[in-house]
């Protein structure tokens, strides 16, 4: 009997000698970010609109206030009283955070991304929790430009600017951060059920192991937070203290800059290639930079707690000592969370997580749910 070559790529066979089963192909990370899921649709879709909507806004914001701070700079020129010094301080202080926040923005973009990319609920979540923060943010800026324009009526000049001109778009950001984590809020919760799945299909319902793969994530989530938080604190030091005019101590310069920042990213890149490959050397050096991280933190936040009220701090104090309490929390939280993940090493998750990578996850190919119609495997002689 003659065979044709479609009749030949039906024939079963009991043994895979000789066969080849054909399976489909790897996904890559264009098709994870453009989901077949609804839900991881919307996340990416509802995280970049909420970047261009509160980008505009704040750009806008930032801009009115830059021109309000160099009125009141110009109109209170000549004056040297200590409510003018803060004043002119406090409108600096606020021109940086409305940078941070612009970036806070497109960090969270690209938290959701790689939460739809991993497949990571506890990602999904700390990026609601994350939206919550710059929602509260934006409510503390509302107050700090308040403040600001208060301060300015006590000054006795003439040709002051009207106070706080962005009244009006600081409340807009405010409902709408507030729309935002109501959204957040329904897609995490959607999620929460795709993500899930998504897990138990790729690892399988291990529990040791998915114990350990919701270590690895916690970890991950956390050095992602800490590139955000370490840096925004860097940034806020070395502008706000350290290149402030009242500064006379020019040997923070190199201290900050040239040697802080800079260990900042190379502890940031040790401690993800320590996970990722689980080397006991690299987490070693990543436990001992991250002791050295907390003792720096510590010492700072002493520093403020002394200093606050001289003119180091001027118009800094209750913006750093808030973001040096949350990194300082924050890298606590990553020392042990790495402890606990160094334990882990040797057993199984990173073969695991391999052959996991790149697969079809859930939000790619809901088909292979449980009771879904699957095409039948092809066969083919080669």
């Amino acid at each position: 009997m003659d065979f044709d070559s479609r009749s030949l790529q039906r024939i079963p066979s009991g043994s895979e000698a000789g066969f080849n089963h054909h399976t489909h192909p790897q996904t890559t990370w264009r098709s994870r970010l453009t989901p077949r899921d609804r839900w991881a649709k919307a996340a990416i879709a509802w995280a970049t609109v909420q970047l261009v909507v509160v980008i505009f806004l704040e750009a806008i914001i930032a801009k009115k206030n830059s021109d309000y701070h160099h009125a009141l700079e110009d109109a209170t020129q000549g004056t040297t009283d200590s409510v003018r010094t803060g004043l002119v301080a406090n409108a600096n202080a606020l021109t940086i955070y409305h940078a941070l926040f612009i970036v806070a923005q497109a960090f969270q973009w690209v938290l959701v991304g790689d939460a739809v990319l991993t497949a990571s609920t506890i990602q999904m979540i700390s990026t609601t929790v994350f939206n919550f923060a710059l929602f509260g943010y934006s409510a503390l800026q509302f107050k700090q430009a308040s403040d600001i324009g208060d301060t300015s009526n006590d000054i006795r000049a003439a040709n002051l600017p009207a106070p706080h001109p962005t009244k009006t778009l600081e409340i807009i950001v405010i409902f709408a951060m507030a729309l935002f984590c109501i959204g957040w809020l329904v897609i995490t919760q959607r999620l929460y059920r795709v993500f899930g799945w998504s897990v138990f299909k790729n690892l399988g319902a291990d529990i040791s192991v998915r114990r350990r793969l919701k270590l690895y994530h916690v970890y991950m989530m956390l050095l992602k937070l800490d590139v955000f938080f370490f840096f925004g604190f860097d940034i806020q030091y070395l502008v706000l203290v350290i290149l402030a005019p009242a500064q006379s101590d020019a040997s923070l310069k190199y201290t900050h800059g040239l040697v802080a920042m800079p260990l900042t990213l190379v502890l940031l890149v040790l401690a993800f290639v320590a996970i990722r490959r689980e080397s006991r050397v690299l987490m070693t050096a990543t436990l001992l930079g991250l002791s050295g991280a907390i003792g720096y933190l510590m010492a700072k936040l002493v520093d403020v707690a002394q200093l606050g009220s001289t003119s180091k701090y001027s118009g800094s104090r209750k913006s750093l000592t808030f973001f040096e309490s949350l990194t300082l929390a924050l890298c606590v939280a990553t020392f042990v969370i790495a402890c606990l993940n160094f334990r882990n090493f040797g057993k199984g998750l990173k073969e695991q997580l391999n052959k996991a990578r790149g697969r079809d996850l859930e939000l790619d190919n809901i088909a292979d749910r449980p009771g879904a119609q699957k095409e039948a495997p092809r066969w083919s002689l080669e």
